[in-house]
């Protein structure tokens, strides 16, 4: 699901404690403080092309390819969108400059299938004689709490060593992606009057409430 996050992530050494935010919930009391993504220096934007091309190009064109880029390095033109890369990254109100471009080149304008071209997917164990309703009933009851965490803002933030970027986890749940040329948009919905949950079968919709008449989810 689009949009992504905004790939932020400290940069802190393991002895330094990150900074919280208190005037946020939980999951959330890392993101101010943040840092933004860098803007990578011309020389490492270089390599990093050239090692991604040479497993797909002839030891002549590889030779023909580092020359240019070794020219492109040098020029004029190089160092200019450099610098508009280090300005937008600069500009206030952008935390991060590659995130709109990044969530439009390879989400939302994207037009192939996303599963599996662009992102992972997975599937889950199979569980001996149980029918499709039965999982499909214990995958909801399991995600509903899950849900809960991240709409409520209590999830624990992920960490990998030090806290990760939670922006993207708005769009788990009561969002959806639509459609359009030439760059798909995105919706987030009101949690708290959306509890409902779709079924296909045999090609007709229906729609069953997440929640019983108290406004708890049900227990079976």
């Amino acid at each position: 699901m689009a949009p992504t996050r905004n790939l932020r992530t400290t940069a802190a050494r393991k002895s330094q404690e990150p900074q919280v935010d208190s005037t946020q919930p939980p999951m959330l009391r890392y993101q101010t403080h943040l840092p933004e993504l860098p803007v990578p220096d011309l020389a490492t934007t270089a390599r990093k092309y050239l090692d991604s091309v040479k497993a797909l190009v002839s030891p002549a064109e590889y030779a023909k390819t580092e020359t240019a880029v070794a020219d492109f390095v040098k020029s004029d033109q190089a160092k200019e969108l450099q610098k508009r890369l280090q300005d937008r990254a600069a500009t206030p109100g952008i935390e991060n400059w590659l995130a709109d471009w990044w969530n439009d080149a390879a989400y939302m304008g994207y037009r192939d299938p996303v599963v599996v071209f662009v992102s992972y997917f997975y599937v889950h164990v199979e569980e001996g004689k149980r029918t499709q309703a039965e999982r499909a009933a214990r995958l909801i009851k399991a995600m509903l709490p899950f849900r809960d965490l991240t709409e409520s803002g209590q999830l624990e933030p992920e960490k990998a060593r030090t806290p990760l970027c939670m922006s993207s986890y708005k769009w788990l749940f009561n969002a959806a992606r639509y459609p359009v040329k030439p760059s798909d948009t995105a919706d987030k919905f009101d949690p708290a009057t959306n509890n409902h949950v779709v079924f296909v079968r045999k090609n007709r919709f229906y729609e069953v409430d997440g929640l019983n008449p108290l406004r708890i989810p049900w227990e079976h």
